[in-house]
């Protein structure tokens, strides 16, 4: 267990120092992060799958590679929460660790520009066998997104 929380820590260091390396942009750009569905019917014991995107692209900037944010939800009602690549060279970090300030922080990126609409994860969440809940809410917020400048290497900056 210790030595999954360090090769979480460890993935998420090596993500937040490639995009500190990476030359970004932040501007207005605007993008919609979607999420289909946005309501799941589901009962005890079942796992849910829900497409996590983006579309509504400021088609004037560079495109978006990455997008960060945060998850949160109730862990007496959802069990082996996780954010999954989706394809198209995306890549997707998770913070899972209880010990840190972090936990929930996600990131999921891709090493080019992208500009069309397009799923770019995949929400996956176990419902814990027993829950009499009848509704919860799994909480995604706090997008930041960065551009690949092209034009000026030295500014580094997140949109939020």
């Amino acid at each position: 267990m210790k030595n999954s929380k360090i090769i979480v820590t460890l993935i998420i260091a090596t993500m937040l120092l490639v995009f500190i390396a990476l030359p970004v942009k932040a501007a207005s750009y605007t993008f919609t992060f979607s999420v289909n569905p946005e309501k799941v019917n589901a009962k005890p014991g079942d796992t849910i799958t829900v497409d996590l995107g983006m579309a509504d692209i400021d088609q004037t900037g560079d495109g978006i590679n990455a997008i960060q944010g945060d998850i949160s939800y109730d862990e007496n009602i959802f069990e082996n929460v996780e954010i999954v690549t989706a394809g198209n060279n995306w890549s997707v970090s998770l913070n899972q660790s209880a010990d840190s300030s972090l936990k929930g922080r996600f990131v999921i990126n891709n090493m080019s520009n992208q500009k069309n609409t397009q799923v770019v994860a995949k929400l996956k969440a176990k419902i814990k066998s027993g829950v009499t809940a009848s509704t919860a809410t799994i909480d995604l917020k706090t997008f930041f997104l960065a551009m690949v400048l092209q034009k000026q290497p030295k500014q580094i900056r997140l949109l939020q």
